[in-house]
């Protein structure tokens, strides 16, 4: 038996993928994609978004409740969502492709001084961060 809270987080992430199976124009979606990383290691990257004009996407799918976690953490949390998707970066960069970072969560939290605290972080690293309730609502 699974833990409650890793269903939860499994089927976020299967609700989100869900939401890029059907883009239109000129863009491809990708799921699980497997890149190397500095480290020597292979990283997944949740969703990858190709353009034909060259640009790409990494989107990084977290379940983060951010009013769980203690004040405390919240910047350490962040980095390492941040560092993780930045380490998808340079693979693509490497090979001269322009790319766009992302990272989406279910919902902000509730305290608006804790949310622009994590906004701030994600703005100093040029990394998107992505409120999945009110990108629906």
């Amino acid at each position: 038996m699974e833990p409650r809270r890793f269903r939860k987080g499994r089927d976020y992430e299967a609700l989100e993928k869900s939401e890029w199976l059907t883009l239109e124009g000129d863009c491809e979606a990708s799921f699980e994609k497997s890149v190397p990383l500095p480290s020597g290691r292979c990283g997944r990257i949740d969703v990858l978004i190709d353009t034909r004009d060259g640009s790409l996407t990494i989107i990084e799918i977290k379940s983060t409740d951010w009013d769980k976690i203690k004040q405390h953490r919240i910047r350490p949390n962040a980095l390492r969502h941040i560092r993780q998707v930045i380490g998808y970066l340079m693979h693509f960069h490497e090979r001269g492709r322009d790319v766009c970072l992302a990272v989406c969560y279910p919902s902000a939290p509730s305290s608006s001084r804790r949310r622009r605290a994590i906004e701030d972080i994600f703005d100093e690293k040029r990394v998107q961060v992505v409120w999945t309730d009110e990108r629906r609502g």
